[in-house]
This record gives structure tokens, C-alpha cells and sequence, in this order.
């Protein structure tokens, strides 16, 4: 079972604390040189398991909105640790205007950091099947995770707030917001 929680700034600071149990989770980065609002106003997070099940979550980036990054906390509890695809979409005006797509699986007892970077060239970009467009152009989905000090490196991003879309037959659940 994955759980998807929402990351509070403060937080960020305290992944890196110690006496702690070991969490087996990721947690994608999004970030890039995306213009918000401008290029896209709206960000779309799914994540399908390796048993097909998917879940979503919408934040607006629109006028007054935090500008990215944003971060997103996939902590794994039971069953395959992989693999699990992640596809970050950009809408501009209800438009679908980019994706970026990320394939990997957990490292059990470690947290780990997906970086997700949205690219203005990537905007309008079309890569093919099992391919996401990064700054060196289309490559593959395949994803390479970082040790979690990656994302202190440069200070914790501001929380994406989850709304999670249940699956057929259950209801809606929110995730906790900082």
C-alpha cells in the first residue's frame, strides 16, 4: 500500500534528523524553470503502482499561488516496492501543456528524493513511449533517486497540498496539509 502525504516546509529541515525509525519512501521534487502562473497554471501528480491502482492530486499555481518547487511525500507500507510511474502534468487554461514522467521503485528503509524538473523547452514537447522530456531532450522514463540530502541542498520547497481521487467504490480522502 502507498500512503501520499503532503510535505511542510518545516519539515524538509527535519528529514535529515536522526534516532529516527527508517521510512521507506520518496519524495518527488518538483521543481524546474517553468513559468507560474504564465506557461502553466495548474499541476496534476499520478502515481499508478505495481498493481495498477492510481492516485492523483491537483494543486492551482495560478495568481497568488506559491511559485514551485513543490514536494510530495510517497511513503511505501506494504506490498512491491516497485515499480511505480509518476507523471506530472502542466495545464495551462484546462490545457494539457506538458508532462514529465518517471518510472522507479523504493529502496526499503531509505528515503529517497524523484526530481521532477518542468522545462519551458519541454513545453508542447512530445517524446515517445517510455520516454519524458528532460534538458537533454527526450530520454527515458527510468528514474535515478537521490539520497535524501538532495533536497536540502537548496532549502525545502513549499508543500504540494494532495487531493487525493479515490478509486472506484471508495470515498474521498484528504492528506493531511501543513
Amino acid at each position: 500500500m502507498l500512503r501520499v502525504a503532503a510535505l511542510s516546509a518545516a519539515l524538509g529541515v527535519a528529514l535529515s534528523g536522526c534516532g529516527e525509525e527508517p521510512i521507506t519512501q520518496v519524495i518527488v521534487a518538483i521543481g524546474g524553470d517553468i513559468a507560474t502562473p504564465g506557461t502553466i497554471d495548474r499541476l496534476r501528480v499520478q502515481v499508478v503502482g505495481p498493481d495498477g491502482r492510481a492516485q492523483a492530486g491537483e494543486v492551482d499555481l495560478g495568481a497568488g499561488a506559491l511559485e514551485p518547487p513543490r514536494t510530495l511525500s510517497l511513503v511505501h507500507e506494504t506490498g512491491r516496492l516497485g515499480p511505480f510511474d509518476v507523471r506530472v502534468t502542466g495545464y495551462d487554461g484546462g490545457a494539457a501543456v506538458l508532462e514529465r514522467r518517471a518510472v522507479f521503485s523504493f529502496v526499503p528503509d531509505e528515503t529517497r528524493v524523484l526530481r521532477m524538473d518542468l522545462l519551458a523547452s519541454c513545453v508542447g514537447e512530445v517524446c515517445p513511449a517510455q520516454q519524458t522530456c528532460t534538458a537533454q531532450g527526450c530520454a527515458s522514463i527510468a528514474a535515478t533517486l537521490e539520497a535524501r540530502g538532495a533536497l536540502t541542498d537548496a532549502g525545502p520547497p513549499a508543500a504540494l497540498r494532495v487531493r487525493l481521487v479515490p478509486a472506484v467504490g471508495e470515498s474521498a480522502a484528504r492528506a493531511p496539509t501543513p
